[in-house]
């Protein structure tokens, strides 16, 4: 019964953070972290990323990639917890955290991003939208650093998820795919008939 209240505290916390509530959350999030239940402290994690959300601009560059960390870190606890529901809220997360920076400093979090990106498709997700972001983005990192052959490899793996974007206006299918294709195929452009640069 303790653990069920303690993760009843912590999924407060949660939706307390998500509703500007900080007082709320942040008072569950002392009773979430100090809890004995696993669940309730990965949930407690999550309302500090939550949280760290409203503070944007106030927070260090090293301070975001370390939120961005620890929602990836989320993700595995969860992931090991059998929690696929909050393996995919810390996902979402990290990808909150993440388009604050990913322009400028993309690629301090590019392991973040292959991390979540590798837990997402070990607990066989279906946040595909999502997933497709997270790999183009990634090859756009990729693209950057000048490693062609895995930005291509992460723009094949955005191609090959299905997702449909039902609030999007256009009612397509795969709306994302307008960016990702032009991509692989300028990028695919750059290797020649053996597969070399």
């Amino acid at each position: 019964e303790t653990n069920v209240a303690e993760i009843i505290i912590a999924e407060t916390g949660r939706l307390a953070a998500q509703f500007g509530q900080v007082q709320v959350a942040e008072d569950c999030l002392s009773k979430a972290s100090t809890g004995r239940s696993p669940i309730a402290r990965i949930n407690g994690m999550l309302i500090t990323a939550e949280l760290s959300l409203s503070k944007g601009d106030s927070m260090t560059l090293e301070e975001k990639c370390e939120i961005i960390n620890s929602c990836c870190h989320t993700m595995s606890l969860a992931m090991y917890q059998g929690d696929l529901v909050t393996v995919q809220d810390a996902a979402a997360l990290l990808w909150s955290h993440a388009v604050q920076i990913i322009s400028k400093n993309g690629s301090q979090i590019k392991r973040y991003l292959v991390g979540a990106c590798d837990i997402l498709n070990k607990v066989n997700s279906q946040a595909n939208l999502l997933r497709s972001q997270i790999h183009f983005a990634l090859a756009k990192i990729f693209e950057n650093e000048k490693d062609n052959v895995k930005a291509l490899d992460h723009l094949k793996k955005a191609l090959s998820l299905d997702y449909f974007w039902s609030d999007h206006p256009t009612r397509l299918i795969h709306p994302f795919d307008r960016f990702i294709v032009p991509f692989y195929r300028m990028l695919n452009v750059t290797f020649d008939s053996y597969g070399q640069q």
